[in-house]
């Protein structure tokens, strides 16, 4: 192994908490990539929390979120 790399830790094969590791990492990589694309973008930041905040509301109170995905556009 060269300068730079690294082993990546080896998981058993029938590891019980891998779905939670998956989603562990799919939530914080969103996270830290909403935090990234829209530090330097208030406005941007806004509409994101309206677009999800809207999209939430709508599926709690009709099921879906068609309607806000066709209609709200950045």
């Amino acid at each position: 192994h060269g300068v730079g790399s690294f082993d990546r830790p080896s998981l058993p094969r029938a590891d019980p908490s891998l779905p939670l590791y998956y989603f562990w990492f799919c939530t914080f990589n969103s996270f830290f990539s909403l935090i990234l694309y829209t530090d330097f973008s208030p406005v941007l930041t806004f509409k994101l929390y309206n677009y999800y905040l809207l999209q939430n509301i709508y599926v709690h109170n009709f099921g879906t979120h068609d309607v806000i995905n066709n209609s709200f556009v950045f």
